[in-house]
């Protein structure tokens, strides 16, 4: 079993699970007739993504340049996430403070 972690080969594994839930994911929306995943989701799923393929790489003794490309791209899934959950929480753009502590209201 340590030799199955060191390996990193557990992190295939979940990659697979990953892979899977987004799949899933998708046929659920597609059943119930809307269409793609939701912005955010699929933005920390990528994240998720990321992480483990950086994890994975590290652990496998790949070039260090390997591991900082995967932490980037999770940087960028994740930052894409949270700008998607924000805009629908908080309508379009990102100044809700300026509406909300603005001196005419």
């Amino acid at each position: 079993m340590a030799q199955f972690v060191l390996s990193g080969r557990i992190f295939d594994v979940v990659l697979a699970c990953v892979l899977i839930e987004i799949a899933v994911l998708a046929a659920c929306r597609l059943a119930r007739a809307r269409v793609g995943l939701a912005a955010d989701l699929l933005g920390h799923l990528c994240a998720a993504t990321g992480l483990l393929l950086a994890a994975r790489v590290s652990l496998a003794g790949a070039w260090w340049g390997y591991t900082g490309i995967c932490l980037t791209g999770a940087l960028a899934a994740h930052v894409a996430a949270l700008r998607s959950g924000w805009e629908r929480a908080h309508g379009r753009g990102l100044t809700p403070l300026r509406r909300t502590f603005s001196p005419r209201s």
